[in-house]
């Protein structure tokens, strides 16, 4: 491969997202470059392993992102590398897909005045495969009913995704900032007999969302006695998601 990785995320104040983008870097970098474990520390661009990866934030970060890319791709040049590969991760087609990364990419390679090509993948959530892992994911939570809570986008085409990717999985959407939000969507699912239904949030990492999700599925169980709510964990950083994360880089290749 001749292209150095560039992962992008949306970024927090939380601490933990940021260790787990760092230990997701991390796996990726092991499965893109086929290298010993032990061998990268962080999400420090390493040389002379191929491809060099690193990651970068959208949002709440030291610098601007377009400027982290010029950074990144000025040491991946100097590595005699051609191109940056700027990979969203990122689940829904929102306005930071469809905008705010876009721009950013654009006004680096105003700065970086053709000295290396860079090239926006497609985001995370489009690729097909995802359906696959939260398939797993729900397998760790068994319930006679399934909700896929994501973050939800004033975007309809961004939430009618989410929508499609809930019928592969035998579920039903709900998302935490627009409707049907989670206790409408229980209140659908809840009969008179006793219910169990997994919920599993379609995040990347632990944070202060998920926290406040943990939060509202206790006031919603108190509400709902006779429902087993059982919710599932992000997807985290884990050895699936990094070979996922792989087979997409290498699908747009």
């Amino acid at each position: 491969m001749s292209s150095a990785i560039l992962l992008v995320w949306h970024g927090s104040r939380d601490r933990r997202p940021h260790l787990a983008m760092s230990q997701l870097t991390t796996l990726v970098t092991r499965e893109l470059s086929a290298i010993a474990p032990g061998s990268v520390t962080g999400n420090t661009l390493v040389l002379p392993f191929s491809p060099p990866i690193n990651s970068a934030a959208l949002e709440l970060a030291s610098m601007p992102l377009e400027d982290s890319i010029v950074e990144f791709a000025q040491k991946a040049k100097a590595a005699g590398l051609k191109r940056v590969k700027i990979c969203p991760l990122f689940l829904l087609s929102g306005i930071h897909v469809s905008e705010d990364i876009p721009d950013r990419v654009a006004k680096a390679r105003s700065q970086l005045k053709g000295e290396i090509e860079l090239e926006l993948i497609p985001h995370l959530g489009s690729l097909g495969e995802m359906v696959k892992l939260l398939n797993a994911a729900f397998a760790r939570i068994p319930a006679q009913n399934r909700i896929l809570l994501a973050h939800g986008s004033r975007r309809e085409y961004a939430n009618q995704k989410i929508a499609e990717i809930a019928v592969k999985l035998n579920a039903i959407p709900a998302y935490w900032h627009v409707l049907p939000d989670l206790e409408r969507q229980i209140s659908h699912l809840v009969t008179g007999e006793q219910k169990t239904i997994a919920i599993q949030p379609y995040f990347l990492f632990t944070g202060g969302i998920t926290d406040a999700i943990a939060q509202e599925i206790q006031r919603l169980q108190s509400k709902f006695p006779r429902t087993d709510l059982r919710l599932g964990q992000p997807l985290g950083a884990t050895p699936e998601l990094a070979r996922l994360i792989r087979d997409w880089i290498d699908l747009c290749c």
